[in-house]
């Protein structure tokens, strides 16, 4: 009896170390936050698979529908598909759930850049003039680099302005920009004002130079 016992014993304990082998060899993997599905989106975003970014960065506004970078992520990929009236929206309202967050922080300034971006294509050129002087008064040194695709940067803003401002018939404000370009460029000396057509024909030239 006693060895049975023993027996009974052995096997039993042999149970128990097989099972919490399998416990081991399923390893449950934690859900993703809202900050991982944003990271997911831009990659597919910085793919160009448009449709898997929408639903990446959805699904980081479904586990938190107060995050900015996810609304900025949304904002860009619809531009991308060259939808501006859902890009507005969701821009608008990254603008709206990211007031707490740094003027320096580069989703903070690329809502802006994108919304004057998406309004300017959609001829509204006061809304656009509206939400690039706001980005201008957030970063005044021009320091702005999308963080996923470095062709888009400060200078965009400049080019964007520039053309708001040209459509309005303010060509103080154009020369500005204008002015802003070139120095990014390293040409020296101001333009002057002389024609609009002059003017539209130095724009079209610094929009060539793009250094991005």
């Amino acid at each position: 009896m006693k060895v049975l016992r023993i027996t009974l014993a052995a096997l039993m304990a042999a149970f128990v170390f097989i099972a919490f082998l399998g416990c081991e060899d399923e390893v449950t993997e934690p859900p993703l936050s809202q900050a991982d599905w944003t990271a997911e989106g831009w990659e597919a975003w910085t793919a160009g698979d448009f449709d898997d970014a929408i639903r990446y960065f959805g699904n980081a506004v479904k586990i938190d529908d107060n995050y900015m970078p996810a609304y900025n992520g949304l904002g860009w990929t619809y531009m991308r598909l060259q939808d501006t009236e859902s890009s507005v929206v969701y821009f608008e309202d990254g603008i709206l759930y990211g007031a707490g967050y740094s003027n320096g922080d580069a989703d903070k300034r690329g809502l802006y850049v994108g919304l004057a971006y998406a309004l300017e294509a959609s001829d509204d050129f006061l809304g656009s003039v509206a939400a690039g002087e706001t980005y201008l008064g957030m970063d005044p040194n021009g320091a702005w680099v999308h963080p996923h695709d470095a062709r888009l940067t400060a200078y965009d803003a400049y080019i964007i302005l520039a053309v708001d401002y040209f459509a309005r018939g303010n060509a103080t404000k154009c020369v500005n920009m204008v002015n802003n370009m070139r120095l990014i460029i390293g040409e020296s000396g101001d333009y002057t004002f002389t024609t609009w057509s002059a003017l539209a024909v130095e724009i079209e030239r610094l929009v060539g130079l793009d250094p991005s």
